[in-house]
């Protein structure tokens, strides 16, 4: 992995503008290394390449990537974990908890990736809500 850099030395390596990299940061979600914070000398600090990448996802590839996330969450709470017992169970978190717990880590990740709030979440996801509203 590269070392960070700033947004400044990014932006000037990429030859876009700062004010266009932080915008992508604060609005779209993208990758940091650390956030940075006010004032001069504070910005945050991205990795080039985690940079590059994201920037060449479009959104339908950033939306099949939290599709396959969203399934991996729901497998991870209805499929048997090691031993044959629930991963839930085997960590002494009751269904119900784990399910929210993956809810709430599914809309984290989104922000993440597409720096909005889904408005439809995936049906894995909607099921994942749902064990976590009724168990």
């Amino acid at each position: 992995m590269p070392e960070p850099v700033s947004t400044s030395e990014y932006a000037r390596s990429r030859r876009v503008s700062c004010s266009v990299v932080r915008r992508w940061i604060r609005d779209r979600g993208a990758p940091v290394v650390s956030r940075g914070g006010p004032g001069p000398g504070n910005g945050s600090l991205v990795d080039p390449d985690k940079l590059d990448i994201w920037r060449g996802l479009d959104d339908g590839m950033r939306m099949f990537l939290l599709g396959q996330v969203a399934e991996g969450l729901l497998d991870a709470l209805v499929r048997d974990g090691p031993e044959g017992v629930p991963v839930h169970r085997s960590i002494g978190i009751d269904r119900r908890r784990a399910a929210a717990m993956l809810a709430f880590g599914f809309q984290r990740a989104s922000r993440r990736v597409l720096g909005r709030d889904l408005e439809d979440w995936p049906p894995e996801i909607v099921r994942v809500c749902t064990i976590a509203e009724n168990g």
